[in-house]
């Protein structure tokens, strides 16, 4: 507020000196304006482009420090490198089309602030015998002074507006649905859901499970139900999207039920604390290539 309140006391002070001064800072004063709302709807979608090409470098780079050993394994380097500088030259793209659009918004503030200084030189000349020259290098000044305090004000509004891009993004991930919270027991002696044997027989049961990775988009399970008695070797065969993988999302919880319960030696799976169900249940992930041995025997 400071910088707004300096701005009006300078206006008024080189109002007094040249009463016609007014008159033309007003229509720029407009010129200001419309300059500035042109850059915050350009500056904003920018500075949200920039935000979202960010998050693939940061990702990429942590998947690969996570898989460094079978990178250099499989002698994927190159491959890495060239994802990376695509993300890099993307975000790129945008700093310099950022940069780009500042630059034009300073020019244009230039502008109009130098044709606040010309006008004030003007109207002092016209006016030369009325203003004592004290006067009117005063004005002179406080009109120069004027157009760097109105430049501040615009592109301080003006930034603030563009850096709200990152609230935005706060605030909607604020609205994102949490996942369901698990049961945390107070007492170290807690008996674990399930009993501390659990699961001893391994039946699993699939009762009306529907289930759908978010709100908006077509179930991955509709209303399933299943029986796998204890002991059996169960295989899932289908077509791609037919719900393989997400059956065995939803029997790991990693996949949340929307209707539905999964039962585990006739206990709900909904209700096992997440972390003590993780440890129960082991999981091997499926690889795309085995061993001769491993091959012969099969």
């Amino acid at each position: 507020m400071q910088p707004l309140f300096q701005l009006l006391s300078i206006v008024w002070l080189v109002e007094m000196a040249v009463p016609w001064f007014l008159l033309f800072y007003v229509p720029v004063m407009h010129f200001y304006v419309k300059f500035a709302r042109i850059y915050r709807q350009s500056g904003r979608e920018i500075k949200r482009l920039n935000s979202n090409s960010k998050s693939p470098i940061f990702q990429h780079f942590s998947e690969s420090l996570a898989g460094l050993t079978s990178i250099r394994a499989f002698g994927v380097s190159e491959k890495f490198l060239e994802v990376n500088r695509s993300h890099i030259d993307l975000n790129s793209t945008t700093l310099k089309v950022a940069d780009t659009a500042i630059r034009w918004f300073a020019m244009r503030l230039q502008l109009c602030s130098a044709l606040i200084v010309l006008t004030t030189t003007l109207f002092i000349t016209l006016d030369s015998g009325g203003l004592d020259p004290a006067t009117a290098g005063l004005a002179l000044s406080y009109s120069l002074t004027s157009t760097l305090v109105l430049q501040a004000v615009i592109q301080s509004l003006t930034q603030l507006e563009v850096s709200m891009n990152s609230v935005e993004r706060i605030n909607f991930y604020c609205g994102v649905e949490q996942e369901r919270l698990p049961h945390v027991p107070t007492d170290r002696n807690h008996v674990e859901p399930g009993g501390p044997g659990w699961p001893q027989r391994g039946k699993i049961e699939f009762l009306n499970v529907t289930a759908r990775y978010r709100a908006g988009l077509p179930h991955v399970l509709d209303n399933l139900t299943v029986t796998i008695e204890a002991g059996s070797a169960v295989g899932f065969c289908g077509r791609t999207g037919s719900g393989k993988s997400s059956t065995m999302l939803t029997l790991f919880r990693v996949l949340e039920l929307e209707v539905g319960r999964i039962l585990i030696d006739g206990f709900d799976v909904g209700l096992c604390h997440s972390m003590c169900f993780a440890k129960r249940l082991p999981c091997c992930h499926k690889i795309r290539c085995c061993s001769r041995g491993l091959s012969a025997t099969i």
